[in-house]
């Protein structure tokens, strides 16, 4: 896969995980929520912040 597709694939995944972080954050309830919950939300922005990352090194890599 070349560098521009494999870009264009994450910047996709990014853009699906925050639509699941969005849906997740308002499917909470007010009170008592579940720990699965709460880890499934975590577990969600940790592979977001994982791919935004991957970004950010290949840009940084790219400019060196």
């Amino acid at each position: 896969m070349n560098s521009f597709k494999m870009i264009e694939k994450l910047k996709s995944e990014i853009e699906k995980l925050k639509e699941k972080i969005k849906e997740k954050e308002s499917s909470l309830p007010a009170h008592s929520v579940k720990p699965e919950m709460i880890q499934e939300l975590e577990d969600l922005e940790e592979e977001l912040n994982s791919k935004k990352k991957m970004i950010e090194k290949f840009f940084r890599s790219r400019n060196e």
